[in-house]
């Protein structure tokens, strides 16, 4: 959803499953940043016209349409480390336990 609200970059954009893993430049980082600024500091009317919503939400037709386009609001969970490796990492840095 970033892409609507920022403007896109000059490179392709990296999904946001690699945000996580990903090497961003500073001064993409720091676009992104003062995009970001921006649009918080900007009036509420153009945030909700860049999202292309309005203030009492989306109707259910256009809901149902960004579900199946962008998938459920729900963050990635991260697997837990199996437990030899989790051991491993104690076994480097006792402190760690």
């Amino acid at each position: 959803m970033l892409d609507v609200l920022v403007a896109a970059p000059q490179t392709a954009p990296t999904p946001l499953t690699d945000v996580a893993t990903a090497t961003v430049a500073a001064a993409d980082v720091h676009a992104l940043s003062q995009t970001l600024l921006a649009a918080a500091q900007g009036d509420a009317a153009a945030a909700l016209s860049r999202l292309k919503s309005q203030a009492d939400g989306l109707d259910i037709a256009e809901a149902a349409r960004r579900l199946a386009r962008d998938g459920p609001n729900e963050i990635a969970l991260e697997l837990p480390l199996p437990s030899w490796l989790h051991l491993w990492h104690c076994y480097l840095n006792p402190f760690n336990v």
